[in-house]
């Protein structure tokens, strides 16, 4: 404590000449004089005429007032009788600037005191209660003007040790006197005063009842300082202050909140919890915590108070400590206590998801912790748990450097997205094409991407988009072929009435091209072929591409109705002798010689296909009678021994039955006549090798081989007296061992794909 210089101001009547100014020494500046002169007619004036006498209480009060544009303490002596005259005295005790309130109040006490006797200082317990209503007080707004519960010499010690406990900002709120004489005036601070003594009540009962309206007594505490007082430590410091505890003089000019200043005591005194962390943020006073651990403290704050953590980071997203928070709530929404809002309400990124991206980088440093933390807000409950979530979280994980290649599932593809720039670019480019391939459903992708289109979709996409989902989609259904498909050609039905037939032919030249399988491209065939019948349901002309196209990739007899419809098949043919062509196939129904039909047909599709049969008791002509054309347009023809139409001597064929070549079963030389005829430059690139037979006069042996068949049936022939074959053993004809013998008896079906 300093002693404070007072510059005096006095109006007295010790002479008996009346009230008037007088001044000890060098008269004193004028703008002290004109602040006195508006407190002496104000409420701090000279003494009620009906107070004949003050003494033996001293009536003391100080506050701070204007002089010359500063903020300065003013201590203020009132008295009657004795040595402050008939006519009482007024005497403004003004402190220099800078001064400490506790300082000026004791230094005008000390002055004052020599005009009393028997100021004796009250018990401890008792000033330690009445301090702690005076802090209790000024910690709740609207409980603060209230009456002390001293006598005016007790409360002359209550103040000091209140001016000692509180800030200089909190005390500069108030009028503090130990006994007001006038009732404070409407435009000035509320005010700490005693209540008039019994000797001043008996003098002027009024003015003691006026006085007693605007100073309550100290109310019991109440709700709202209890939740200010929440934290135990808070009430602990409190009690300490008004127990004697000197507050440092470092918070003495703290911020302007009492409970920030019991918040920080308790920190010096027990160190930094997180509670403590709550009650800087709530007070917008983070920026001050440098504690030892104060990180630790802050994510723990985040993680036990999550919605008022994020509403700090909200506002203070470049603060230091908003990292350490950050950790706190993603702990918090592991536990399910809080979900980050990641998202805007468009997906859009903002400098809000911006700053939030920069701080999760900084708070899980590596990139594999970044990935398992957005791995887990995936997952169900998390805050990217539904598609649409990741839909609009794409551009942010791009922020936080998460990439697809690192984990496809995060990043569904933005069917509206890829939409949009086929409908721009009318093409489907290799970025789009990479997302469109992070589907986890393939069909379901191309489906909801058609439906987003805002033009029919470009027949080269739809190709596109089938095969590859045709091709990555395991396993494969019908129906999802189907609805795809038709909700590809139903899409531009009515913009392209007049190409319908042109369109989907591209379609299936498209899809067949990449080398799509037979079973899936006649599904897509005949999901095409349903949209084309429901626009003309009559067999396509003979001439039209899209008939065509339709019979190389093949018309089974079990075909769906509207597809027979629109491509009828030929009535089956009889033989004379009444045998069913669609019966059981048996060797002895086949006329010498044997035939090796080399047959090129299909989309993208050339194939050899030895057919060896032999008619019972009689063997073919040892001598070879074969073409070394490559297979083209032009070799291709229905040559068969003896000509003429379908028969007992010549069984109906598929369309481009090849060259025929003579050559036993059993020579070794079959497989070289067959690659002979294909010519030097085609390669035979697999075999099915078909054994086990007994009885070279039935298929009664061949129960195994029914594969062999449906693949002859699928691809070459589609005619129904093909036997059903199964059983069949492949291997590379390219490994085969030189010399490596044919074993009698050895039906070999050898196909050949270019």
């Amino acid at each position: 404590m300093s002693d404070p210089q007072l510059i005096s101001v006095k109006w007295a009547d010790t002479t008996g000449t009346g009230f008037t100014r007088q001044d000890d020494g060098a008269p004193p500046p004028q703008p002290y004089v004109m602040a006195a002169q508006r407190l002496l007619n104000g409420d701090l004036s000279q003494p009620p005429e009906a107070l004949r006498m003050t003494l033996p209480h001293p009536v003391w009060s100080m506050r701070t007032v204007d002089v010359g544009g500063q903020q300065l303490w003013c201590f203020v002596v009132q008295g009657r009788r004795g040595p402050f005259g008939v006519a009482g005295t007024c005497w403004y005790l003004f402190a220099e600037p800078g001064a400490r309130p506790a300082d000026v109040w004791t230094a005008g006490c000390e002055l004052a005191a020599a005009d009393h006797e028997d100021l004796e200082r009250p018990d401890a317990g008792w000033l330690a209660a009445a301090t702690l209503d005076v802090l209790t007080a000024v910690l709740v707004p609207g409980r603060e003007q209230q009456a002390l519960p001293g006598t005016p010499a007790q409360n002359r010690f209550a103040i000091e040790a209140a001016l000692k406990a509180l800030p200089d900002w909190a005390a500069e709120r108030f009028t503090w006197s130990t006994c007001l004489l006038q009732r404070p005036s409407p435009i000035s601070r509320p005010v700490f005063s005693g209540r008039w003594p019994e000797q001043f009540r008996a003098a002027d009962p009024a003015r003691a009842a006026q006085l007693d309206k605007v100073l309550p007594p100290p109310a019991p505490e109440d709700e709202r300082l209890t939740v200010k007082l929440d934290a135990g430590r808070r009430r602990a410091a409190l009690t300490a202050l008004a127990g004697g505890e000197p507050l440092p003089e470092d918070l003495r000019r703290y911020p302007q909140d009492l409970v920030a200043v019991l918040d920080e005591l308790a920190v010096r005194k027990h160190g930094l919890t997180w509670q403590d962390v709550a009650s800087y943020a709530a007070a917008n006073r983070m920026s001050e915590l440098d504690h030892p651990g104060v990180e630790d403290k802050v994510e723990e704050w985040a993680h036990n108070r999550p919605r008022d953590a994020w509403d700090w980071i909200d506002r203070q997203r470049q603060d230091r400590l908003a990292v350490p928070a950050v950790r706190g709530l993603l702990a918090a929404q592991a536990d399910r206590k809080f979900t980050l809002p990641l998202l805007g309400a468009t997906g859009d990124v903002t400098d809000r998801q911006r700053d939030l991206a920069g701080l999760l980088r900084r708070a899980l440093v590596s990139p594999a912790e970044r990935l398992d933390e957005v791995t887990a807000w995936a997952g169900a409950g998390g805050p990217l748990s539904r598609p649409a979530d990741l839909l609009r979280a794409h551009d942010f994980l791009l922020l936080l450097g998460i990439r697809p290649v690192d984990a496809p599932r995060l990043f569904p593809p933005r069917l509206a997205h890829i939409a949009a720039h086929i409908d721009a670019a009318r093409a489907l480019d290799d970025p789009a094409a990479e997302e469109l391939g992070r589907a986890p459903v393939p069909f379901d992708a191309v489906i909801g991407l058609v439906g987003q289109l805002r033009r029919p979709v470009p027949v080269d996409v739809a190709a596109s988009l089938l095969v590859w989902a045709i091709k990555d989609q395991q396993p494969l259904h019908r129906e999802d072929i189907r609805r795809a498909v038709i909700r590809m050609v139903r899409q531009g039905t009515a913009e392209r009435r007049q190409h319908l037939h042109a369109w989907v032919t591209d379609l299936l030249l498209g899809t067949g091209r990449a080398h799509v399988s037979r079973p899936p491209l006649r599904e897509v065939m005949h999901a095409a072929l349903s949209v084309v019948a429901e626009q003309r349901p009559k067999p396509l002309a003979k001439d039209d591409p899209l008939r065509e196209v339709c019979l190389r990739i093949g018309v089974e007899q079990d075909a769906p109705p509207h597809v027979r419809k629109l491509l009828p098949l030929p009535p089956r043919p009889q033989y004379d002798d009444g045998r069913d062509p669609g019966g059981r196939f048996r060797w002895d129904e086949v006329p010498l010689p044997t035939r090796i039909m080399l047959a090129g047909g299909g989309v993208a599709l050339v194939g050899v296909v030895v057919w060896a049969v032999m008619h019972a008791g009689q063997q073919p002509p040892a001598q070879t009678h074969a073409s070394s054309q490559p297979l083209s347009s032009q070799s291709v023809s229905t040559a068969t021994q003896g000509g003429g139409g379908p028969g007992p001597d010549n069984p109906p064929v598929a369309a481009s039955v090849g060259l025929t070549v003579n050559v036993p079963i059993e020579s070794p030389a079959l497989r070289d006549e067959v690659v002979r005829a294909l010519g030097a430059d085609t390669r035979p690139v697999l075999r099915i090798i078909v054994t086990g037979y007994d009885d070279p006069k039935t298929l009664g042996g061949l129960g195994k081989a029914k594969t062999v068949g449906k693949l002859l049936q699928d691809h070459m022939i589609g005619d129904k007296r093909i036997p059903q074959l199964s059983g069949t053993t492949t291997v590379d004809t390219t490994a085969e061992p030189a010399g490596e013998k044919t074993p009698a008896g050895t039906v070999r079906i050898e196909f050949f794909f270019g």
